[in-house]
C-alpha cells in the first residue's frame, strides 16, 4: 500500500477514535459515533487535499523561479564548454592517437634497415586515422554506417493522450455508489421518512453525471430538484448522501476558474440546499451550512492552487525548452565549428602522409636518400598537425604567419604536387587563418582526387580586399555538392563577410576562389566570432 493510502487510512482511524471519545463522554449511541466519525474523516481528508494542493502549487513556484533563474545565454555558454570538453577528450582517444601513432613508425622505420614494412604500415594507419577523422565529423559512426543528423539532446517531449470522454467512468461509478449509499440511508430509517423523499434523492445524485460536462446547468437542475422536493412536500432525504452530493456540484462550479456565473450558481444551490434542510428539518440545518460552506471555500482554494501550478509549469515548461534549444544551437554550432577546424588540420596532413608514404615505398631500395628524406617530411607534418590542433582553440587560434601560406605550398610541392605561387601584397592579420584555409583545403584536394595535376595558387591583396584563387588542370569533379572541406571553406568565407566560388573552368579544370573584404559589417564581425 502506498504511503499516500496509509496516510488517508491513519487520519480515518483518527477522525473515528475522536468520534469514539466524544461518543463514550457524551453518552451517545452508536449511530451518533457513526455520524461523526464519518463528518470528521470527511473534513480531516478535505483539509489533507487543501494542503496538498497548496503545497504543490507553492513546489510549483519554486521550480519555476529556479528554472526562469538559468538564462538561455549561461545555458548556452555552459554547453560549448562541456561540448568542447567532449570532443577533446573524444580526439585525444582517437585522431590524436592515430597521429602520435604515426610518428612512433615513422621513428621506427627511419632506424630499420629495410623501412618499407613501416612505411606500410604508415599508410594503414593514415587509413585509420581518417576514418577516425571521418566518425568525428559525423559522416559515420563507429560501426562504419551511414548515419544522418545528431540526435537532438535533452529536447523536451510533449506527452500527448486522448481526451477525457464527457461521462467518465468515475462519474458513471460515483452516481452508483450514491445511489447504493441512499438505498442503504432508505433502509435504516424506511419507517420515519417518506418514500418520494429518497426517489427525490436518487434524481439530485443522477445529475453529478454531468457535473464535469455542465457545471452551471448541473448546478441548475439539483437547485430546481431541492426546491421541486419542498413544493411537493417530498424534500430530498437527509443522511450522508445529501452533502456529498450537494458538495460535488459546489466543487465542480467553483474549482474552475472562477465567473460571475459559476458564483452566482453556486450561490443559488446552496441557498437551495439549505433552504430545502431548514424546510424538511431545521434541527440539521446548520451542521449543513458549515460542511457545505467548508466544501465552497476548499474548491476555491484547491481550484486557485491548481491553476497556480499549471500556470507555473507551463512558464517553467516554456522558458526550459528556450534553454534547451539556446543549449541545442550552441552545441550543435560548436560541433560544426570544431568539425571543421578538424578536418582543416587533419584532412591535410593526413592526406600528405598517404601521399608522402607511398612516394617513400616506391623510391626503395633505388633511391634511399629520397625515403630517408620522405620519412622526415611525414614527421614533419604529423608535428606540425599535432602542434596546431594543441594550439588551434577550436577555431579561434593566433593568426598563422603569413609565411605559413608558401609554407603550405612547399610542404604540397614536396609531396609531388606541381603547384606554382603568385602573392601580391599582404592580407589582413584577421584574413590569415582564412587564406591559409583556402589554399591548403584546394591543393589537398587537388593531391588526393587530380593526381598529376598541375597547380596556381594567387593571392592578391589591396588596400580593400584580397582574393584568393587557386586553380588547376585536372579533370572536374561529378557535381555531386560541396564535400566537407569545401562547405567548410564557404562558411568561413561567408562569415567573413566575402563571397566564394567554386566550379570546373573554362579551360577544363577547376577552379576555388574567394573575396574577402578588409572592413567586415559588425553583423559579419558577430557571425565570424
Amino acid at each position: 500500500m502506498r504511503l499516500r493510502h496509509l496516510s488517508e487510512v491513519g487520519l480515518v482511524a483518527v477522525a473515528f477514535a475522536v468520534a469514539a471519545a466524544v461518543a463514550t463522554q457524551a453518552g451517545r449511541t452508536w449511530a451518533d459515533l457513526l455520524f461523526v466519525g464519518v463528518l470528521l474523516s470527511f473534513l480531516f481528508l478535505l483539509a489533507r487535499l487543501v494542503w496538498r494542493s497548496v503545497v504543490r502549487s507553492h513546489r510549483a513556484r519554486q521550480r519555476e523561479r529556479q528554472v526562469v533563474a538559468v538564462r538561455p545565454s549561461e545555458a548556452a555558454r555552459r554547453a560549448v564548454e562541456d561540448e568542447r570538453v567532449r570532443l577533446s577528450n573524444e580526439i585525444d582517444r582517437s585522431v590524436r592517437r592515430s597521429l602520435r601513432a604515426v610518428r612512433s613508425l615513422v621513428a621506427g622505420a627511419d632506424e630499420a634497415d629495410d623501412p618499407r614494412p613501416g612505411l606500410v604500415a604508415i599508410q594503414a594507419e593514415s587509413r585509420t586515422a581518417m576514418a577516425e577523422l571521418r566518425r568525428q565529423l559525423g559522416l559515420i559512426d563507429s560501426d562504419g554506417n551511414a548515419r544522418g543528423e545528431d540526435p537532438v539532446i535533452g529536447k523536451p517531449t510533449t506527452a500527448t493522450s486522448s481526451p477525457l470522454h464527457p461521462l467518465s467512468r468515475l462519474d458513471v461509478a460515483t452516481v452508483l455508489a450514491l445511489w447504493a449509499l441512499i438505498a442503504v440511508e432508505n433502509a435504516l430509517v424506511a419507517d420515519t421518512e417518506r418514500p418520494a423523499s429518497w426517489l427525490m434523492s436518487a434524481l439530485l445524485a443522477l445529475t453529478v453525471l454531468t457535473r464535469r460536462l455542465v457545471p452551471v446547468l448541473t448546478a441548475l437542475a439539483g437547485a430546481t430538484i431541492l426546491m421541486l422536493g419542498v413544493v411537493l412536500d417530498a424534500p430530498v432525504g437527509d443522511g450522508f448522501s445529501f452533502p456529498l452530493i450537494v458538495g460535488l456540484l459546489l466543487w465542480s462550479l467553483l474549482e474552475q476558474k472562477p465567473t460571475p456565473l459559476c458564483v452566482a450558481c453556486a450561490g443559488v444551490l446552496l441557498g437551495c440546499a439549505v433552504g430545502s434542510r431548514y424546510a424538511h428539518d431545521p434541527t440539521n440545518g446548520p451542521i449543513n451550512i458549515v460542511v457545505l460552506s467548508i466544501v465552497a471555500l476548499a474548491a476555491s482554494v484547491v481550484g486557485r492552487a491548481r491553476r497556480s501550478r499549471a500556470a507555473s509549469q507551463h512558464r517553467a515548461d516554456r522558458h526550459q525548452a528556450q534553454v534547451t534549444t539556446a543549449r541545442e544551437a550552441a552545441t550543435t554550432a560548436t560541433r560544426r565549428e570544431v568539425a571543421r577546424e578538424l578536418h582543416d588540420v587533419v584532412s591535410h596532413a593526413v592526406s600528405l602522409v598517404a601521399v608522402q608514404a607511398g612516394a617513400a615505398e616506391l623510391a626503395w631500395p633505388r633511391h634511399p636518400d629520397a625515403t630517408r628524406a620522405g620519412l622526415r617530411a611525414i614527421d614533419e607534418t604529423v608535428a606540425a598537425a599535432l602542434a596546431e590542433l594543441d594550439a588551434s582553440g577550436w577555431g579561434q587560434a593566433p593568426a598563422p604567419p603569413w609565411g605559413d601560406v608558401a609554407h603550405t605550398v612547399g610542404r604540397l610541392r614536396s609531396a609531388g604536387l606541381t603547384v606554382s605561387l603568385e602573392t601580391a601584397g599582404r592580407p589582413p592579420d584577421h584574413l590569415l587563418p582564412t587564406v591559409h584555409r583556402l589554399v591548403q583545403e584546394a591543393l589537398t584536394n587537388v593531391l588526393k582526387h587530380a593526381p598529376g595535376a598541375t597547380a596556381a595558387v594567387l593571392v592578391v591583396s589591396d588596400p580593400v580586399r584580397t582574393r584568393v584563387e587557386v586553380t588547376d588542370n585536372g579533370p572536374a569533379p561529378a557535381p555531386a555538392g560541396l564535400g566537407y572541406g569545401l562547405a567548410g571553406l564557404e562558411d568561413r568565407v561567408t562569415a567573413a563577410g566575402g563571397t566564394f566560388s567554386v566550379g570546373p573552368t573554362p579551360q577544363g579544370g577547376f577552379a576555388v576562389s574567394a573575396v574577402l573584404p578588409h572592413a567586415a559589417t559588425g553583423a559579419r564581425q558577430q557571425v565570424a566570432s
